[in-house]
């Protein structure tokens, strides 16, 4: 029998084919960055893009959620090893929108020169709320002096980004009403609760014509 035995061939490995994600934390704070994602970029047959043309390429984010946006961190390139480490993402929207984060790489494909995205799969994340930056109030449009307002004050305390605070400190502080033009009866000084600070009892007593009702709280002091 004759034998014959070839050269070695050293396989590297093929054009992007998938991307892989190991989520370490998917809970951050909105506006902040706290997410951890690393994404492998490997060929079809598993093996991750260390050589070649692909190696070192860029990793996008990309997320989706009717008030969700990406305001930092968008884009990693990957190492020497093949992995892109997002440590930097920052979403920003709304605490109780369903989000989530995929990935992409964008290259050309050789056999025909045409450019090419490769996506992972969707990974689920979590907003929790920021401190407090504002407070907003709701009230009755009209009131008749020395009665009870029909609709009563609610105060809710609020991020910048216009989710509720409801835990900490901050969500149970004192919220105080004080009135311009008239004098304020009732319970005008009371504790929020996950919050928001629903007053009772509150009239406004006076001359008839345009007062102001204003809320306020401690922390911040401003906004």
């Amino acid at each position: 029998t004759l034998t014959v035995s070839s050269a070695n061939y050293n396989v590297m490995a093929g054009e992007p084919g998938r991307l892989i994600v190991t989520a370490t934390d998917t809970t951050s704070v909105v506006g902040q960055a706290g997410f951890s994602f690393t994404v492998a970029v490997e060929d079809t047959f598993g093996n991750r893009i260390t050589v070649g043309d692909n190696k070192n390429i860029t990793v996008s984010a990309t997320v989706s959620g009717t008030t969700a946006a990406i305001t930092a961190g968008r884009q990693v390139r990957a190492g020497d090893d093949g992995l892109a480490t997002f440590s930097d993402l920052v979403i920003t929207g709304s605490v109780s929108d369903t989000i989530s984060v995929s990935f992409t790489v964008t290259y050309t494909r050789l056999s025909d020169n045409q450019v090419t995205t490769v996506s992972s799969s969707v990974s689920a994340i979590t907003l929790t709320h920021g401190v407090a930056a504002a407070i907003e109030m709701t009230n009755s449009a009209t009131a008749r002096s020395g009665i009870a307002f029909g609709s009563q004050p609610i105060v809710r305390i609020n991020d910048a980004y216009g989710n509720l605070v409801t835990t900490g400190s901050q969500s149970t502080q004192t919220v105080r009403l004080a009135a311009t033009g008239a004098t304020l009866s009732g319970a005008a000084a009371i504790s929020a609760s996950g919050g928001i600070a629903a007053f009772t009892g509150i009239s406004l007593e006076g001359l008839a014509g345009s007062k102001t009702l204003t809320a306020e709280v401690t922390s911040p002091a401003t906004f």
